[in-house]
C-alpha cells in the first residue's frame, strides 16, 4: 500500500464541483486548525495536465487515508463515482472502521450496504447545519469517534451557497417510489431503459431497485430542465408499461 499523503479523497458528482471545492478548503483548514494539517484530494486541484487521468484518480485513492463520498443523485448514478467506492470497499478491509464517511448533500437513495455507515448530513444547506456536519466530519477524519466532544471548526471556514437541486425532491421521492417496483422486473427494465434513451442494460447492476430508480432519472433528464425532463419521463413510461403500470 502506497504511503497516505492525503488525509481524504473526496468522491462526488461535477455538476456539485462548486460545493466540493469549498468543502475540500474547509477541511484543509480545519486540519490545520486542529494542530494536524494534511491535503484533501479533489481532482480539479490535484490532477495534473498530460497525464491519465484514470492512473491520478487511482493514485490519489490509495494514497489517501479516508474517502468522503458527497452523495447526490448525480453521484449514485455515476459509474465513476461507484468505481472509487468500490475500490475502496475491496482495497480495504478496515473501510467501515473510520475509512469511509458519507456527507450527504442531497437526499438519494444509497446503496444498501452503505447504510449501516453513521453519515453526516449537509442536506438542510443552512449554516448552523453546515457548521454542524463540518465539525462531525472532521472528527470522523481525526478519528474522533463521540460526537458530544467535538472539534472546532477553523474561524475561517467559508459557507458554501445551496446547491442547485434540479428536480424538486418530493417530486424526485415520489417519481423513485413509483418507479421502483417496475425495475424489480428485468423485463421491465430492459423495457424501460430503451424508452428513456438508455441502453438495454443500463439499470441492471445498481445496488437496489431505488438506486437505480433514481439513476434512471438522472441519466434520462441530461441537460434537459429537471421538472420538464420529469413530465417527459413520466409521459415516456406511462406509454410504455399501458395497462401493466404499477398502482
Amino acid at each position: 500500500m502506497p504511503p497516505e499523503h492525503y488525509a481524504a479523497f473526496i468522491s462526488y458528482a461535477h455538476r456539485y464541483k462548486a460545493w466540493a471545492e469549498i468543502l475540500q478548503e474547509n477541511l484543509e483548514r480545519c486540519l490545520k486548525h486542529a494542530g494536524r494539517p494534511g491535503k484533501v484530494f479533489l481532482d480539479s486541484v490535484d490532477m495534473g495536465s498530460g497525464r491519465s487521468w484514470v492512473t491520478q484518480l487511482q493514485a490519489g485513492l490509495d494514497e489517501s487515508k479516508s474517502l468522503v463520498l458527497i452523495t447526490t443523485p448525480e453521484a449514485l448514478a455515476s459509474p465513476r463515482v461507484a468505481d472509487e467506492y468500490e475500490a475502496v470497499i475491496a482495497g480495504r478491509r478496515d473501510w467501515r472502521q473510520g475509512r469511509f464517511h458519507i456527507a450527504r448533500l442531497i437526499d438519494t437513495p444509497l446503496p444498501p450496504f452503505l447504510d449501516p455507515l453513521q453519515h453526516v448530513d449537509f442536506i438542510a444547506h443552512d449554516e448552523t447545519q453546515y457548521r454542524r456536519a463540518l465539525s462531525e466530519l472532521l472528527a470522523g477524519l481525526l478519528g474522533h469517534a463521540d460526537r458530544r466532544a467535538l472539534p472546532d471548526l477553523a474561524p475561517d471556514i467559508v459557507i458554501p451557497a445551496p446547491p442547485e437541486i434540479g428536480l424538486p425532491l418530493d417530486l424526485r421521492r415520489a417519481l423513485v417510489e413509483w418507479l421502483a417496483p417496475i425495475l424489480k422486473s428485468k423485463a421491465y427494465r430492459r423495457s424501460v431503459a430503451p424508452a428513456l434513451g438508455l441502453p438495454r442494460n443500463a439499470l441492471d447492476d445498481y445496488p437496489s431497485f431505488e438506486c437505480a430508480a433514481s439513476a434512471a432519472l438522472v441519466l434520462a433528464t441530461g441537460d434537459d430542465d429537471p421538472v420538464a425532463a420529469a413530465l417527459r419521463i413520466i409521459d415516456v413510461l406511462r406509454d410504455e408499461l399501458g395497462d401493466d403500470e404499477p398502482d
